[in-house]
């Protein structure tokens, strides 16, 4: 039997997601009677961009993505590659990074101002982090 090129690697799956970055780790797959010296990863987003190749050199069966956008959609697959070649890409895992942070509130204004109270108003932040705000700790000080 003539030696083939690596099976699709099996399990893959996203772990540790967070807003930026997340772990993917997957089952190494049946050789194909060569050793496995490294895997490529295809990272899709959900805006429209080109996908992203990424390589994995060696025996490892995880890699940590980071640089992704906050509560975002993504789609990865993963190949193994021996010295005979690439094999096919595995059954795509679907993740969704968890919300960020949202930005401060902008346009921050005083009204009604007397001795002793002022009401503030302001505009919600132009960045909501992914998520939509429902709550805003306004903090201050007498001087």
């Amino acid at each position: 039997v003539l030696p083939g090129v690596p099976a699709p690697p099996r399990a893959v799956h996203a772990e540790q997601v967070e807003e930026n970055h997340a772990v993917v780790s997957w089952r190494a797959p049946d050789n194909g009677g060569r050793p496995i010296v490294g895997y490529d990863l295809r990272l899709e987003g959900a805006v429209a961009e080109p996908p992203q190749l990424l390589s994995v050199e060696g025996w490892s069966t995880w890699c940590k993505l980071s640089g992704l956008q906050a509560f975002t959609g993504y789609r990865i697959s993963v190949r193994a590659k021996s010295e005979i070649g690439y094999g096919e890409w595995s059954t795509p895992a679907l993740f969704r990074t968890s919300p960020g942070l949202p930005g401060p509130p902008v346009n921050l204004r005083a009204t009604n101002i007397t001795a002793d109270t002022a009401s503030l108003l302001w505009d919600p932040p132009r960045n909501n982090g992914g998520s939509v705000v429902t709550q805003y700790r306004v903090h201050g000080t007498v001087t």
